[in-house]
């Protein structure tokens, strides 16, 4: 069952909370303010210390007198709320709230001084009766006051302003008990100070009261009901009629019967079982009312300002345990003699200890628990009822407190001792405890998730236009986490779409009783209608379209029905993107994998609503799959929105290392020494650091693929310098024009590989300054200090890379792509091809291209992904036998190199790839071969340096052979017609490609009505 009752009010974002003195120092509040503070220190004042006189006072009473008069006191205060309270809020809702303040003060003044009269007399029964008249005078102040709250202050103001009024309140509770104790039980203090303090503290809070400032005018339309039971059947009926702030009253008045049991039987527990002096009963009392200020003020820095019920189930749990742990401590304590434990004693043995430590933990959940409670009443009544219902709360407050005494006085009488009394209290925290997270579940789950797992969630402010009506959540299925994230984060009833026979699972039962689901058998067409049917009675919804929790990391298979009933419904569909659950102990991931992430980031993000355009054609099947959105494109297309693409390389790389471990090895070239995150790290580090004085903000790096080369580049990277991949094989004609066009004068690079491919002498010719990797030696302090080095990154903005290419009209161009949009092209290839943490991936193709350098060494090394770096892609012996023997699940290539491997490749040796990438249209004869002889499918994709990669490609989600794929998401294309052509000039769009605008690709290409792109080869 969704929370209905009460529901959560969770700020889609949290608003920053006022300052508490900003609030106390209102001209219209810190007059109230003072007032109050002074009416709750004289009522607690006067009762503490007709309680110590009870307990302490040289009167001729047995210990069942005294708990039955202390309950009776107790009783006779609360009664008048129940007696009065009607009238009390039918006269604050219809005449002058800062008048009748000032009589219902003047009064006070009077009472007081017949209290003075009557302790000088020692008249305990006329005491009684003074108790009565002061809680007639506290139930006509109590409706004014919290009346007059929401009038003075904002929404933003109103848990501050509760929470400094509670916290004044039993702050004024805390000394005025204090006095009350201490002076009640001495003779001097019955005789001479309480009947001078007693009218002081009323007459200082009238004065307080006279600085009020006017409030809104009276209301002529509301009734007096003369008959004062009827009128207070009426406004409880009222307030019955609207659940939320009904099981609100009910757990305040809960809250307010414990209360009132522990502050009268405390004073007897002491005098009596625990054989305290009235100090270590003023203490004890004094630290029931300080948790309670406590919790108070931490209500308001655990909600900042928000008005909601977010704290009720953890403050009831806290409450039940405070409940419990009091009663163990009261069973527990020692028999002794009356007056004999003292201060010192007290402090000086545990089991007195734990008792103040019961009453201070019970106490300061009472804070946490009613001050929300209190707000989220005056929030939710409206303005011209807002009195009355404060009335029909002082009214269930004082009978649940009557309640409570006449059952204290039952257990009294039929023999009970103080320990069968605070298992009472302890017991009446259970039903409390269960029914708060019967009905706000959502927030502890959003508690335990802060606590635990510290998400990063975004896009809430989204939640806001889809706040009312009917909407269609479709997050990815992560783990079994997923279902607590949504509820926890999402502040809106949740109906969740489960599988009929996962709802028959004995575990699964429980949740199915507390959340609200809709089994569905996806065998019956009956199973949309329920679901359309939720959507159209304004419910929102969530459906997981992959059917089940990921086994690849990726997205699943996604079901169709789930577009259908968006389309049948008309309703927003609200995409939701989970991230990291996978890899916690609830994700399926996380026993998978060899090796999971040691730290993994849990992160939810809300994308903006999506509206369908229009409702299927139901009589037709093709017209009903055109007119359903297409979900798995939503959910990619949200995928790729929710990535952080904007950081630079060395920062991601730093990133990467702390989620999957330092440790783990990553990288390996033609050597086959893996090197783990952390060497790769400092070794670029070193070479970074070494590197900081060079004044060119461009180098050029003439290396293959290997560990040295990775490392080159990220050294420059750390530098915030530009690094320029230089393509080695067009000869030296080539790579001095590169220089010239990119205005060159350094370059990294090592005399073995010059050696290795025959270009020492033409590389000593160039104009340009060559940094060998051979001479760079770093000492034991070099190396001890390298992980010191925080490095200049460059801004995500700025050039990464920049690739020399020859143009087919004659010259060379450069083409300049970012950190964020190389990380554009990572994270959007990471959403179209399944991968995780225990993929290897080989790469063979050179570095002198976006595909091989950021899809085959970068796409891996910030992905998680171990990779083996082979830069020799013409060797086609060797290769297939160093993809067997690394046991490589993604393979890179190009088809003409990969009809080579294939031809000289044992039919074994890639028995582990599941996912072999080639760049271009794959040919008839290649495709053929691998199908049959190694039982692999190929898969093609287009890649262009423009695109800093991978601009569309196939998937095992969809493929057409022929074809180039689908685009990544995020990619938008279009075609202009060509003269005589039946293709079009491909341009594209998109945040990995190196144009702010539209970039001409060069390529003619068609796009079929599935959406797979066609490129114009020689071939046709």
């Amino acid at each position: 069952m969704i929370a209905e009752h009460i529901p959560s009010a969770r700020a889609a974002s949290a608003p920053v909370p006022p300052a508490l003195s900003s609030i106390l120092l209102k001209a219209d509040f810190w007059p109230l303010f003072g007032a109050q503070a002074c009416g709750a220190f004289n009522d607690n004042f006067f009762r503490s210390a007709l309680l110590a006189y009870l307990a302490f006072g040289q009167l001729d009473l047995d210990e069942t007198q005294k708990s039955i008069l202390g309950s009776s006191a107790m009783g006779l205060m609360m009664l008048p709320f129940f007696l009065f309270s009607s009238l009390a809020g039918e006269l604050a809702d219809r005449l002058r709230k800062s008048s009748l303040l000032k009589i219902v003060k003047a009064s006070e003044v009077f009472i007081m001084l017949g209290a003075s009269f009557f302790f000088i007399q020692g008249q305990i029964y006329a005491l009684l009766l003074i108790l009565f008249c002061m809680g007639a005078q506290s139930a006509f102040f109590g409706p004014l006051k919290y009346g007059l709250l929401p009038e003075v202050l904002t929404e933003e103001q109103l848990i501050g302003g509760n929470g400094l009024v509670e916290a004044s309140t039993f702050l004024s509770i805390v000394l005025g008990s204090l006095a009350g104790s201490w002076l009640g039980a001495q003779s001097m203090g019955v005789e001479l100070f309480l009947p001078a303090a007693l009218p002081f503290a009323a007459l200082l809070g009238l004065l307080f009261m006279l600085k009020q400032p006017i409030s809104l005018q009276k209301r002529e339309d509301i009734h007096i009901h003369p008959q004062i039971w009827r009128s207070t059947w009426e406004i409880i009926a009222s307030v019955k009629g609207r659940p939320d702030m009904w099981l609100v009253i009910l757990g305040i008045s809960w809250f307010w019967a414990v209360g009132g049991i522990l502050l009268t039987q405390l004073p007897v527990l002491c005098s009596s079982s625990l054989g305290g002096t009235p100090a270590v009963n003023a203490f004890l009392v004094t630290s029931l009312a300080l948790g309670i200020a406590l919790g108070a003020l931490a209500a308001q820095a655990l909600l900042q300002g928000r008005v909601n019920t977010d704290l009720t189930p953890v403050s009831s749990i806290l409450l039940t345990l405070g409940g419990m742990s009091l009663f163990l401590c009261v069973r527990s304590l020692p028999q002794t003699a009356p007056g004999s434990v003292t201060l010192e004693i007290f402090f000086s043995h545990w089991v007195y200890l734990r008792l103040a430590l019961s009453c201070l933990l019970l106490s300061l959940a009472g804070g946490l628990f009613v001050v929300p409670l209190n707000a989220f009443l005056q929030h939710r009544a409206r303005p011209e009822e807002r009195a009355r219902v404060i009335a029909a709360n002082n009214i269930l407050n004082s009978l649940f407190i009557v309640l409570g005494s006449l059952c204290v006085i039952l257990l009294t009488g039929l023999g009970a001792g103080l320990s069968a009394i605070f298992a009472f209290v302890g017991i009446s925290a259970l039903p409390v405890m269960f029914i708060a997270l019967y009905l706000r579940f959502d927030a502890p789950l959003y508690q335990l998730m802060r606590l635990i797992y510290r998400p990063q969630v975004s896009g809430l402010e989204y939640l806001e236009k889809v706040r009312q009506g009917p909407a269609l959540v479709i997050p990815n299925h992560s783990a079994f986490l997923d279902v607590a994230m949504l509820v926890a984060y999402i502040p809106r009833p949740l109906s969740f779409a489960i599988d009929v026979q996962w709802a028959k699972a004995w575990w699964v039962r429980p949740f199915v009783r507390v959340f609200k689901c809709i089994p569905v058998n996806p065998t019956q067409p009956a199973a949309l209608r329920r679901l359309v049917a939720a959507l159209k009675q304004g419910e929102m919804v969530v459906i997981f379209p992959e059917g089940r929790i990921t086994h690849t990391g990726g997205l699943m298979k996604i079901y169709e029905g789930t577009g259908l009933i968006a389309a049948k419904s008309e309703t927003a569909i609200l995409p939701v993107v989970i991230n990291g659950v996978q890899h916690t102990l609830l994700g399926r991931m996380r026993s998978l994998l060899r090796r999971p992430p040691r730290r993994p980031k849990v992160s939810m993000r809300i994308m903006p609503p999506i509206y369908p355009a229009s409702g299927p054609d139901e009589n037709k099947p093709t017209g009903r799959r055109r007119g359903c959105p297409d979900i798995y494109e939503i959910m990619l297309q949200s995928r790729f929105a929710a990535a952080d693409i904007h950081k630079n390389l060395w920062r991601a790389l730093h990133d990467e290392a702390v989620r999957c471990g330092p440790k783990l090895p990553i990288l390996e070239d033609r050597q086959r020494r893996p090197l783990t995150y952390a060497a790769l790290i400092r070794q670029a580090a070193l070479l970074g650091r070494r590197l900081q004085d060079l004044p060119d903000t461009q180098v050029g790096v003439l290396l293959p693929g290997s560990i040295a080369g990775a490392a080159a580049f990220f050294a420059l990277w750390a530098g915030g310098r530009t690094a320029v991949p230089l393509h080695y094989s067009l000869g030296p004609d080539f790579l001095a024009a590169a220089l010239k066009t990119a205005g060159l004068k350094t370059i990294i690079t090592s005399r073995e590989f010059l050696e290795e491919a025959d270009l020492s002498a033409s590389a000593a010719k160039l104009p340009v300054e060559l940094i060998m990797l051979e001479d760079q030696r770093f000492s034991p302090a070099d190396n001890l200090t390298a992980h010191r080095w925080p490095g200049r990154p460059a801004p995500p903005d700025h050039p990464a890379l920049v690739f020399i290419r020859p143009q087919k009209a004659g010259g060379l161009k450069s083409i300049s792509l970012s950190h964020c949009r190389l990380l554009a092209n990572i994270h959007q290839t990471a959403c179209m091809i399944e991968n995780n943490e225990d993929d290897i991936l080989f790469n063979p193709m050179p570095w002198h291209s976006a595909f091989g350098l950021n899809t085959g060494l970068l796409f891996p090394l910030l992905r998680g992904l171990k990779s083996l770096q082979y830069p020799y892609p013409q060797q086609a012996k060797v290769i297939p036998e160093l993809i067997y023997d690394s046991k490589a699940g993604l393979v890179l290539g190009a088809d003409e190199a990969a009809l080579l491997w294939g031809m000289n490749a044992h039919p074994y040796d890639f028995f582990n790839v599941r996912f072999m990438l080639l760049n271009g249209p794959i040919r008839r004869e290649t495709f053929e071969l691998y199908t049959q002889k190694l039982s692999l499918r190929l898969f093609s994709g287009l890649a262009l340096d423009e695109a800093a990669s991978l601009l569309c490609l196939n998937t095992r989600m969809r493929s057409r052979y022929g074809s180039c794929g689908h685009l990544l998401p995020g990619v938008q294309t279009r075609l202009e017609s060509v003269p005589d052509k039946p293709y079009g000039q491909l341009w594209a769009k998109g945040p990995n490609i190196a144009a702010e605008d539209w970039l001409d690709t060069g390529l003619q290409a068609r796009c079929d009505a599935d959406g797979f792109i066609w490129i114009d080869t020689p071939e046709g």
